[in-house]
């Protein structure tokens, strides 16, 4: 056969499979589209050569690495789906006198079609809404001026080459996968997995072990620096226990209903646990799936909106005043020193300081121990190997009772050896004792006062045990003073007052500034990156989501579409046949939803921690991005249900 007839066949065998090909097309396509976006605009040199571009790199990166993983696991597993549905096919084509080279042949006009129609429609849209998602990124991040857009020819490069040899493999296997089998095994290829499946109780049993030592690390973690630490330790176990609970522990779960006669024998009951039983053995891996994509799309998505609509409270808590000045200084006596340099400088800008905060303090980490009545904490005994992650060390902060008024707007008073602590934890202590190299000192802690976020303090969120002791009168040496301030200046001359006291010298101290606007660019281009990332992936992990939902449909129908038969020819009235498959389908389809939604719930102490560590504190919001994230992508979840469930009914009742 000449080369026109397999061009030919390869069309027509793709426009009678459109059901199946159509899907793939739009994967493919949106997967192009997507990395081409992403590749320009981490290849972009305007956005490179922006101001902070570095950081925006950083996190563009990390979003074109995922998004390549993602699509090539992707089209793997679609097109699994594609050569599973065409066994039949490509074994009648075998039977019927062609070879297998001259199907190798077919196949491979078949993948050139779907490459390069799917390439250029890709690259095409991606160069149509590549300014969009520009624009997106600039709005995002918060810039102020919008560099012009470019598409870089590193991105077409990138894209041709990556899908080229996505495209090659996948052919591959194709061809494995025909080249491997006996004809008679193609032409029954979708009817494998008919048996009964068997109850595997160990991989169950695992299942729960690896679903509840994670859920059991989540809830029981006590510090930040943990929680990072064993994060995605956490993250796999529940993976790996999720996939062996559908692949195993549903069955189980069928089974016993199964043995349990009151339940079963009933008609509404009977069709559907059975047909679950066989569907579980057949789908309990893309039904795993469906909930590991749903979980990643419900936190992403929630943690990077929380994030970006915590960034005020972060940037008011870390940052309060616009201008931030943190000295350094040996002797309480080299304090005006301080002051009139700062003062200084504020008059070579024409700066009017109002608003201004000016207290010194102390800042000490150690070893703390509740005993009794009595909180200790200990400066004379060596740290753990990990200082960060260790629930005894904490950090602990002195400070003068007139100037903690100041701060927090408090009229509290102490007597003789009396101390104030202000914590976020609690504290039920009426003694508090600090030991050093020098000896041991004693006070009696009145009351338990509001935090309030110093530099220091701000800076130290991963700590979880943070302490300010509010003393009537502060005499230490080798302290830190802060002075923070307003300033009737525009936005650029106070950031360069802030550089110029950075760069402020003294034999006597060190000292640093840090600016309010110049912070609030910083964090609109970090909770910005983020968001940006949270979303681009998220569409990804949903896009994934409705094509796995689809293909399973499909699958489904397909296999169904002879039991249906069955069941209307011994007796079963058409009205009850619907009745029973919309009950299956619908407790197989949204189950992987419902477990999502319980990974969420659970994971929500873990995540908490974690966005602490980023100075929100408002874990309110968080739980409120979460409930609108669940309830938007239930819609969205239930509309795919209505249209994947119509393909499937339109299929098994074919004739």
């Amino acid at each position: 056969m000449n080369s026109a007839i397999y061009r030919k066949m390869a069309f027509s065998n793709i426009y009678k499979n459109r059901k199946l090909y159509i899907p793939y097309f739009i994967a493919a396509t949106l997967t192009i589209m997507m990395n081409f976006m992403i590749s320009s605009l981490r290849y972009s040199s305007s956005v490179n050569g922006m101001k902070h571009g570095e950081d925006v790199v950083i996190f563009l990166k990390i979003a074109l690495v995922v998004t390549l993983i993602f699509s090539v696991v992707l089209l793997f597993y679609t097109n699994s789906f594609l050569i599973k549905r065409r066994n039949k096919e490509l074994g009648l084509y075998n039977i019927l006198g062609m070879e297998k080279r001259h199907i190798a042949k077919m196949m491979f006009y078949e993948s050139v079609i779907t490459a390069v129609t799917t390439t250029v429609l890709g690259i095409v849209l991606g160069i149509v809404f590549g300014k969009f998602m520009f624009l997106l990124l600039m709005r995002m991040i918060q810039m102020d001026s919008i560099p012009s857009f470019q598409i870089p020819l590193k991105a077409f490069e990138y894209c041709v080459g990556v899908f080229i040899v996505v495209y090659v493999a996948t052919f591959a296997y194709n061809l494995a996968c025909v080249h491997l089998t006996k004809p008679i095994e193609l032409l029954h290829g979708g009817e494998i997995g008919e048996k009964e499946p068997k109850t595997k109780m160990i991989m169950a049993i695992l299942g729960l072990i690896c679903v509840g030592g994670g859920y059991y690390f989540a809830q029981t973690v006590t510090n930040v620096m943990s929680a990072i630490n064993y994060f995605f330790i956490a993250v796999i176990f529940v993976v790996i226990g999720t996939y062996l609970l559908f692949m195993a522990g549903s069955i189980a779960l069928i089974k016993a209903l199964r043995k349990n006669k009151r339940f079963y024998y009933q008609t509404r009951h009977f069709m559907s646990v059975s047909g679950m039983l066989y569907r579980m053995k057949q789908n309990a891996v893309g039904l795993a799936n469906i909930c590991i994509l749903s979980t990643m799309v419900l936190i992403t998505v929630a943690t990077t909106v929380c994030l970006y609509a915590g960034m005020q409270d972060s940037l008011d808590s870390s940052y309060p005043k616009e201008v931030n000045f943190v000295a350094s200084i040996d002797e309480m006596s080299h304090m005006q020193e301080v002051e009139d340099e700062v003062n200084r400088i504020a008059k070579e800008y024409n700066a009017e300081i109002i608003e201004q905060n000016k207290y010194p303090y102390k800042t000490y980490y150690g070893i703390q121990e509740m005993k009794n009545d009595t909180f200790t904490f200990s400066i004379n005994q060596p740290y753990p190997a990990n200082v960060m992650s260790d629930a005894n060390v904490a950090m602990v902060v002195y400070m003068s009772l007139a100037d903690y008024n100041n701060v927090a707007g408090m009229k509290e008073t102490l007597n003789d050896r009396q101390i104030l602590i202000a914590t976020d934890n609690k504290l039920t202590q009426k003694t508090y004792q600090m030991n050093t190299i020098d000896g041991t000192t004693s006070f009696d802690i009145q009351k338990v006062v509001p935090l309030i976020h110093l530099q220091d303090i701000s800076s130290m969120k991963a700590l979880t045990n943070i302490y300010m002791v509010i003393v009537k009168e502060l005499n230490v040496e080798n302290f830190s003073y802060n002075l923070s301030f307003n300033t009737n200046l525009p936005k650029e001359q106070s950031i360069q007052m802030s550089n110029k006291l950075s760069d402020v010298k003294s034999e006597h101290y060190y000292a640093y500034c840090q600016n309010r606007y110049e912070m609030a660019d910083e964090f609109g281009q970090m909770y910005g990156g983020l968001l940006f990332i949270g979303v681009f992936i998220g569409t990804l992990f949903l896009m994934a989501t409705v094509l796995i939902i689809y293909y399973k449909q499909i699958s489904e129908g397909y296999e169904d579409r002879a039991r249906f038969e069955i069941m209307m020819k011994v007796g079963m009235s058409k009205e009850e046949v619907k009745q029973t498959i919309r009950s299956q389908i619908r407790i197989v389809f949204f189950l992987p939803l419902l477990v999502a939604a319980l990974h969420v719930i659970v994971s929500y102490r873990l995540i908490k921690m974690l966005i602490l560590l980023l100075s929100i504190g408002n874990g309110g919001l968080f739980i409120h991005c979460t409930i609108a994230t669940v309830i938007v992508f239930s819609i969205i979840y239930a509309l795919v249900f209505l249209v994947t469930a119509r393909s499937y009914y339109q299929i098994v009742n074919e004739k």
